[in-house]
């Protein structure tokens, strides 16, 4: 299956790592999701020789990992010294 975003599938990306999870010798892309289920993306240049990337999430064991936000607190105090 090829990645495709839907509405179902787009969320913020907190963060994005490239990697070689399955020591295949090319460089996969985890995205963290900080709404929504993050997603391992296999890196398919050496196998298919097309640059594309296929959504390996759940066959790698990735499930419902999220980026824990900080929760925003109900009062919020900025002053001068305190971003000086």
């Amino acid at each position: 299956m090829k990645f495709r975003p839907s509405r179902k599938s787009t969320a913020l990306v907190g963060g994005a790592v490239f990697v070689d999870y399955d020591n295949s010798g090319a460089q996969s892309l985890f995205l963290m999701m900080a709404y929504g289920k993050s997603r391992l993306l296999k890196n398919m240049l050496p196998v298919t020789g097309k640059p594309e990337f296929v959504d390996v999430t759940e066959q790698a064991g990735f499930r419902n990992i999220r980026l824990p936000l900080p929760q925003p607190s109900s009062t919020m105090t900025v002053t001068a010294s305190s971003i000086c």
